[in-house]
Parts: C-alpha cells; structure tokens; sequence
C-alpha cells in the first residue's frame, strides 16, 4: 500500500509537472505571439511616419483632388466666406518669377468687384492653409494645439510660439502676403499676381490693395534669426540630364511663357527646397532624389552635395483641373 501510495504521489507529481511545463510553454508561445505582433505594428506604424514625410506632396494632392471632386456642382461660395481660389504658386518672396491666378467665384462676388484694382501695383492676399497635417488633430476648444512650431526658413532647429512667425501650423489658419500684381480680367474673373507661397486650389479670403504710404515701415525690425534665414546663401548649380525643354503650353495656365517656366524651375531648385528634417535625413549621404511639381509639371531631380550640384532628371505634365 505504501508503494502504492508513492507511486500514486508521483504520479501525480509528473502530470503536475507535465502541466506546469505546458502551461510555461503556452504562456511563452503567448508572448511571442505578442512580442510578433507588437513588431508587425512597430514596422506599419514606422512606415506610416516615413510615408507621411516622403510622400507629402502626394497625400495633399490627392487630398485635394478629393475635395474639389466632392465640390462640383455645388455652391459653396456663400458657406465658407471664400471669395476664390489660388492655382499653383510658390516660393513667397525667394522664387519672385512664379505666377498665378486667382479665380474669383462669380456666385459669391461680381466680376465688377475687380474694378479698379488694376490701378495698384501690389495687393495683399488672404488665404486659408486649408491642406495643414495638423488640421484633423484640433477640436472645437484647441485642445491638443501646439503652441510651440519649427518656423519656415529657421536653420537653427529652434522652436519659438506660433504667433511669434510665419507657419501655417498656427490657432487660425489663415495667411497673409504681399503680391506683386500683374493683370486683372474683368470677363473671366481673375487676378494674375506672382509672390505667393500657396498650393493649387487654395480657398482665397479677401483681396487688399496694398498701400504704400501708411504700410511701408522702413523702421521695422526682427529677430536675429528671421535676418539671418533670408540672407543670401550659396545655390546650387542646376544642370539638366534631360533636354531643358517643357511640354507645349506648360505655363498657359498661370500664364507664364515656357522660357519662364524653366526659369522659374532653375530659380527653385537652385534653392536647395529640402525641408529641414529632410536634410537631416539625408545623414552623411551625398546624394539625394527629390521630385517638385510647378506649373503642373512633375520635375525629379538629385542633389549631389559634394558638388552643390542639382540635376534635373524628367519632367512630365500633370493634370490641370
């Protein structure tokens, strides 16, 4: 009976044992099952960051594509205090050569609005930065609102409060510019100005003629490191791979000859337009490929930074609206 007993003990003890083993070996299957899916969601959310960098043009693109899709047919005019709307501009004060147009909504202002405008040599413009990536992040009470930002043009990497600049990532986001003005069409409703930093499809807000006599101040001053990011850096050289040559009737919408398009695609450029975090990116590489569309033309080009250097590739025409 006593040999009974302990053989019935352990017994026992092995198929203890046996499904303490099967337990561990499921708890650690378990996890690694979990540790897996962790990476899986590591590695998408790690893609998904570097898509929304590299593929921002992109994204805003076919953002506003959707949205222009979803307005056709539709009097907004009147809804969201637009009076039109900007078609490809860039490059505020640096690229002065760039031209656009700006389509009056005859449904929310007559084109006799414009009358007498074209007595004026500049005019403000007010706009919306309605393609920000911060947009979806706000609430009704701003809450989650950044009140810290990375200013355009600041090379030091410091932040400073978004109301002490110029980013369009601010509490309001609506933008102001000054503009040289070139002509005024009565009949078709628009304005053909150059010197503004928008993307195509910008919801324009109102027009002010500039004034010279009451809005020039010659006593202004700013902080150091506005001065120093607009003072004259060293371009790039630009050489073309491919012919230097655009398609037919490239500047037509914007109003612009061909010999000022490719102007205006050396004049950008030249400029070295990578962001900061893209030139951080870059590390110790010398190379970097790039891709820009300016009047609806699709230019990709590499930067040799050994050479200061940047090479045009190809260019191709988009589609205009």
């Amino acid at each position: 009976m006593t040999r009974l007993s302990t053989s019935a003990t352990s017994a026992a003890g092995l198929v203890a044992a046996g499904g303490a083993l099967i337990f561990a070996a499921g708890v650690i299957g378990s996890l690694k099952n979990n540790v897996r899916t962790l990476e899986a969601l590591l590695a998408h959310e790690t893609e998904k960051r570097l898509a929304e960098r590299t593929g921002r043009i992109r994204a805003e693109k076919k953002l506003e594509e959707a949205t222009l899709n979803n307005n056709q047919g539709k009097d907004t005019s009147s809804s969201d205090g637009e009076h039109g709307k900007a078609a490809r501009l860039y490059h505020s004060g640096v690229a002065d050569i760039a031209k656009g147009v700006i389509e009056i909504r005859p449904a929310a202002n007559p084109s006799s609005c414009l009358q007498g405008l074209q007595g004026y040599s500049h005019v403000w413009v007010i706009y919306v930065f309605h393609l920000n990536t911060n947009l979806a992040k706000r609430s009704p009470n701003f809450n989650g609102l950044k009140g810290l930002v990375s200013p355009p043009r600041n090379t030091t990497g410091k932040k400073v409060g978004s109301l002490a600049c110029r980013s369009p990532h601010r509490p309001n986001p609506i933008g102001l510019t000054l503009c040289r003005l070139h002509d005024v069409n009565l009949d078709k409703g628009t304005v053909t100005i150059s010197g503004l930093d928008v993307v195509d499809g910008t919801p324009i807000l109102d027009l002010k003629p500039y004034l010279p006599m009451t809005e020039c101040a010659p006593m202004a001053t700013v902080p150091s490191w506005v001065e120093t990011s607009y003072e004259e850096n060293d371009r790039l050289f630009v050489v073309w791979e491919c012919n230097r040559e655009v398609p037919e009737g490239a500047g037509d919408y914007v109003n612009m000859s061909e010999d000022e398009v490719l102007e205006l695609i050396d004049n950008v450029l030249s400029l070295d337009i990578r962001s900061r975090h893209q030139k951080n990116a870059g590390g110790a590489s010398s190379s970097w490929e790039g891709e820009v569309e300016l009047c609806y033309l699709t230019i990709q080009y590499i930067i040799n930074l050994d050479h200061q250097v940047v090479t045009v590739k190809s260019i191709t025409k988009s589609d205009v609206p």
